[in-house]
C-alpha cells in the first residue's frame, strides 16, 4: 500500500471539498504555492501530470498533487476519458517507484465507477477516504454547527431539512440567509 497516495471519493461533495480545502490550506501554509499542483479534465495533460509526479521540484522539497476525475467519475459528464485514465494508471503502476516519498497524491472522484480497473487498483494500493452522504443526525449536527452562535429547535431543523433537502451546499447557503 502506498502511504502517500490517497483516494477521496463519495457523494457528499461538501464534506469532500471541505477536507480537500483543509489539506490544501495546510500544505500551502507550510510549503507555498509552488508545491501545489491541481489537475482536472480542464487542464489534463499526461506529460505535465507525469512531470509533476516524478520530477523533482526546483525550489520545493514536498509536493501535493490533486488529480480530479480519477478513477472515472460518473458524476462529471466532462471527466477524463476512460482510455486516458487507463493509460495513466498503467504508467503510474509501472513508475510508482519513482514517486518521491515527499510527494502526496490525492485522486478525487465524487462517484467513481467501481467496475473500472482504476478503482480496483486504487482499492488495492492506495489509502481510501469515503465521504458518504450525511444521515439525518449528521445533518442536524451540521445545521447546528453552521448556525452557531444561534440555535434552532428540533422542529425548526426538521422543517429546514424538509424544505431545503440534504444538500449541504444549499443548507449552508440557506443558513447564511437566516443569520442575517
Amino acid at each position: 500500500m502506498l502511504n502517500s497516495v490517497f483516494l477521496f471519493y463519495g457523494e457528499n461533495m461538501y464534506a469532500l471539498r471541505q477536507e480537500l480545502q483543509r489539506w490544501k490550506a495546510s500544505f500551502l501554509e507550510k510549503y507555498g504555492q509552488d508545491a501545489l499542483f491541481h489537475f482536472s479534465s480542464q487542464n489534463w495533460d499526461l506529460g505535465v501530470v507525469k512531470q509533476a509526479l516524478y520530477a523533482g521540484g526546483l525550489f520545493v522539497s514536498k509536493k501535493l498533487i490533486v488529480i480530479e476525475g480519477i478513477p472515472k467519475d460518473s458524476a462529471d459528464p466532462q471527466s477524463i476519458p476512460t482510455e486516458k485514465i487507463d493509460q495513466f494508471f498503467t504508467e503510474f503502476q509501472e513508475q510508482v517507484a519513482l514517486l518521491s516519498p515527499d510527494t502526496i497524491v490525492i485522486f478525487l472522484s465524487y462517484k467513481p465507477d467501481k467496475r473500472t480497473k482504476a478503482f480496483k487498483r486504487c482499492s488495492e494500493n492506495v489509502q481510501m477516504k469515503a465521504f458518504d452522504p450525511y444521515k439525518e443526525p449528521q445533518l442536524k449536527a451540521f445545521i447546528a454547527e453552521q448556525i452557531a452562535p444561534f440555535t434552532l429547535a428540533p422542529t425548526e431543523m426538521d422543517y429546514l431539512l424538509l424544505k431545503v433537502g440534504n444538500d449541504c451546499y444549499r443548507l449552508a447557503h440557506e443558513i447564511e440567509k437566516l443569520k442575517f
